[in-house]
């Protein structure tokens, strides 16, 4: 036994938050246990000497007993339990008021004596008071011995003003303790050094912040490591710390020094029939029972990982999948540790266990590992083979960058393959990295292949060419496989929802609607097939822009909100861009629908899932839309709507279909019109002819840019020929905005029968696409009149009309119901001065039943007397 305060040698950094926790677990008033529970190297004798040192500077009484493996006797145990109590005795109690018993004989007490001498040893305790402490370091020593026993009796006798602190490597019978809610436990994942801890030890050294990073995250913070690791010169205390750069972290970790720490302290600790478990990390660094028992041809490696997580520092368990197995992972740095001996001893496992390993991961585990395996392994028959087989499930799954990072790391062995240059190439575009995708694909040549690999590899080439042209906002018509479409059947099944995907998406931005569902419904039905839940969300996202290009608003919205709910089914995927994509398709559909508040969530939304993306293009439409859908509210709406306009069309907008660049130019003609800037309006105009070019869609703009500027008879030019003719090619939008446009100006020129039947035109096509918004886009306060003075003509259009009044209003009118003709009719007559009474006779009604309408139109527009519901109709627009 050791009765002395450890002197503790070396660097040593401040660690606030456990002091912290111990002094508290070690405060008076009352006493309790402080149980540092953790293996070898973290740092326990430290913490408590630091701890001790603080507590005897503030006047303290503290005992320290260090044990050793005699004190697994019972007579040596009680010896050094009570010198370390005698130290702990105050000064007031020093002066032979302390009683304490003689040690028990070697022989030990008889049962009698044993009961009295335990007695003794709690009167002893109680006289402590509450300010003393007792310390007692590497209690594992105990274990399995007589002295256990005793240690346990002694935490059952400990009065209540009592204070412990024990270290330990291996849990020992503390339930007693707590039992009684008085024992505080400071486990391993406590003791492990912070990224700011870390950076404090070396703080004073030349080390570089990036090796400082490497460092951390190979040892995960084990502090027994960190210390290997510091520059091997002897630093007195308070010595500035001596300049010693290094390139990397394995510059700073002498590998025979670490190597022999893990063997003495760590590898030899180990149950010798635990020890064959351990090497499968060597080839696995994250494991499972059954896929250890597969590598190891073993059944017992579940109890082996459960004895091993509680006992061994470098290794502990981390999740329970979906099937209930448990995973166990192991320290990178004991990783190749365990690799060199495994090396060494049994060479063949390493690469037999490590083909098996991969096998399993491809047939139940994770198709990352796979490949990360197969590369570690250097066979290169069996990396493209394992690169072939999932690489394009990957990159649906969202893996694109760690398909990427792997090839950074085993790029010469990797691209070797004659389909891995295309895949990485794919991974590139995915991950917006063009210019490398086509360095890439420039390398990638089919070598040896018979037809059926031919096949493959001329279709998989076409789906990285064809997203890289749509990268580069290019028309992809001429891009093709050289196969005719029916050889698509014969693919393995991602490559052929990959393919369905991709002419889909690329049909739906050019407006050829029919053909890109019918391929995206075949990846979608694919997808669903092989429970490939990312090519299922990218499709219906890619269904959705569909039914936004035919300007279909409700199906828009149906397919990307089952596209996001399918999306929060997992959690295993990185799918932040169809849920981007999904939630700017919704927003724009919400708002487009006038439901503002919902559509600026999904904007809000959209941004954050763009953000997490490299694609800058995902991220400008989740801006704009963001811009779009919130723009009244912004605090800065001259800056950007002069951004927008300044910079339009922006590039997602190129060689779009008409359907979904008329959206966009309207929305920047709405915000130059809102901030009063004809040049801003005049420049979206002329830069609108090159993409649109000068037909039905674009006159409409100018007609409705004419009227913004007060040049009625101009917009009424341009407009009435585009009416008059059904042979022009037009979208639904442009549609609806010039017959609403064509009613206002009919209203504004005196003919309101001529303005109800254009608004019936404008009503009927914002019904059948769900663009409501489209109706306000000419002037919003005439066209409510409108929609007010026939609202009770306009037949089944009566909902969208109440809508898009209600649109306009500073409250809700939910729950309000609109009113009935009677309503509307008595409504007009109560702007006049007559009674309630002549009101009756000349609407041939009771006075009764003319006061009940007057209740119901009062209910509807949220009033309480006949003044205020004249001026809240006259401000909705129904007078």
């Amino acid at each position: 036994m050791r009765l002395s305060q450890p002197n503790v040698s070396g660097r040593l950094v401040d660690r606030p938050r456990l002091l912290d926790e111990l002094a508290a677990g070690l405060s008076p008033p009352g006493g309790s246990f402080v149980v540092l529970s953790a293996p070898a190297g973290h740092g326990k004798t430290v913490l408590l000497g630091q701890w001790m040192s603080v507590a005897l500077a503030a006047g303290r009484a503290v005992g320290w007993c260090s044990l050793d493996r005699d004190d697994r006797d019972p007579s040596v145990f009680w010896e050094s339990v009570l010198t370390a109590v005698e130290m702990a005795a105050p000064a007031s109690v020093s002066s032979g008021q302390l009683v304490l018993p003689a040690p028990p004989p070697a022989g030990g007490f008889e049962p009698k004596d044993h009961r009295r001498f335990l007695l003794d040893i709690q009167a002893a305790l109680e006289e402590l008071g509450d300010g003393a402490a007792v310390i007692l370091d590497d209690t594992h020593l105990l274990a399995g011995s007589p002295a256990e026993d005793e240690f346990r009796e002694l935490l059952e006798l400990c009065p209540a003003n009592a204070h412990l602190a024990f270290a330990t490597r291996t849990s020992l019978p503390d339930q007693r303790a707590r039992l009684v809610r008085r024992v505080h436990e400071i486990d391993a994942k406590s003791l492990l050094f912070t990224r700011s801890e870390t950076a404090e030890l070396f703080d004073g050294f030349a080390v570089a912040e990036c090796v400082i990073d490497e460092l951390f995250r190979s040892s995960e913070g084990w502090p027994a490591v960190l210390g290997l690791a510091l520059p091997e010169v002897a630093l007195p205390q308070g010595a500035i710390p001596t300049d010693v750069p290094a390139a990397s972290a394995r510059e700073l970790l002498d590998p025979d020094v670490l190597y022999e720490y893990f063997q003495r302290e760590i590898f030899d600790q180990v149950d010798p029939q635990d020890q064959p478990t351990l090497f499968a990390f060597a080839i696995c660094p994250v494991l499972s029972a059954d896929l250890a028992d597969a590598i190891l041809q073993q059944e017992s490696s579940a109890i082996s990982l459960r004895r091993l997580a509680r006992n061994n520092p470098m290794l502990r368990r981390t999740s329970t999948d979906s099937n209930g197995r448990s995973w166990y992972r192991v320290n990178p740095l004991y990783a190749e540790f365990l690799r060199e001996k495994l090396i060494s001893s049994q060479p063949g496992l390493l690469r037999r266990g490590g083909a098996i390993a991969v096998a399993w991961h491809l047939e139940w585990g994770d198709p990352r590992a796979a490949l990360r395996l197969a590369a570690e392994l250097a066979e290169p028959e069996l990396l493209h083979s394992v690169m072939r087989r999932v690489g394009c499930e990957l990159i649906a799954d969202g893996h694109s960058s760690d398909l990427l990072a792997l090839a950074a790391t085993h790029g010469s062995a990797l691209l070797a393959g004659v389909f891995s240059p295309l895949i990485v190439a794919l991974a590139a575009v995915s991950e917006g990295k063009v210019e490398r995708a086509e360095e890439t694909m420039a390398n990638a040549k089919p070598r040896g292949l018979q037809d059926e690999d031919a096949l493959e590899w001329d279709w998989l080439k076409y789906v990285v060419a064809v997203r890289i042209a749509l990268a580069h906002n290019e028309r992809v018509t001429a891009v093709s496989s050289g196969w005719p479409d029916e050889t698509i059947s014969a693919l393995p099944a991602p490559l052929r929802t990959a393919v369905h995907l991709t002419r889909g998406l690329a049909q739906t931005r050019v407006g050829e609607v029919s053909g890109a569902r019918e391929e995206l419904e075949a990846s979608r039905a694919t997808a669903e097939s092989r429970g490939d839940l990312s090519s299922e969300v990218m499709s219906m996202v890619g269904l959705a822009a569909t039914a936004l290009g035919r300007t279909d608003l409700r199906q828009t919205l149906a397919y990307a909100e089952r596209a996001v709910a399918l999306a929060e089914d997992t959690e295993s995927q990185d799918l932040s861009l169809a849920l981007a994509a999904a939630n700017i398709l919704i927003a724009w559909g919400r708002f487009e629908m006038l439901d503002v508040a919902a559509a600026q969530a999904n904007a809000e939304l959209a941004q954050q899932f763009a953000a997490q993306q490299p694609l800058e293009e995902l991220a400008l439409q989740a801006r704009h839309v963001y811009q779009w859908v919130t723009f009244d509210t912004l605090p800065d709406r001259r800056r950007v709507a002069q951004e927008f306009t300044g910079a339009w069309p922006p590039n997602y907008a190129l060689q779009a279909a008409p359907s979904l660049v008329v959206p966009s130019l309207h929305a920047g003609l709405s915000m130059a019109r809102a901030l009063g800037e004809p040049r801003w309006t005049e420049r979206l105009l002329e830069r609108s002819r090159v993409v649109l070019g000068d037909g039905y869609d674009w006159q409409v703009a100018s007609a409705l840019v004419h009227y913004s500027m007060g040049r009625q008879s101009s917009a009424r030019g341009i407009l009435s020929p585009l009416l008059e003719s059904s042979h022009r090619p037009r979208t639904p939008s442009s549609e609806i905005i010039a017959w609403s446009l064509d009613s206002v100006l009919e209203f504004e020129s005196g003919n309101s029968f001529r303005a109800h039947e254009a608004m019936i035109r404008a009503l009927a096509g914002a019904g059948d696409t769900g663009a409501f918004a489209e109706v306000l886009r000419s002037e919003p306060s005439v066209v409510r009149t409108v929609l007010a003075r026939g609202l009770d003509r306009f037949g089944d259009h009566i909902p969208v009309a109440e809508q898009l009044i209600a649109s306009g209003m500073s409250r809700p009118d939910s729950g309000l119901g609109h009113l009935t003709p009677k309503e509307r009719e008595l409504l007009a007559e109560l702007k006049s001065l007559r009674t309630v009474a002549e009101i009756s006779s000349d609407m041939l009604l009771s006075v009764n039943t003319v006061k009940t309408h007057m209740r119901g139109i009062y209910r509807k527009l949220n009033v309480s007397s006949r003044r205020r519901a004249v001026s809240e109709a006259e401000r909705r627009g129904l007078l």
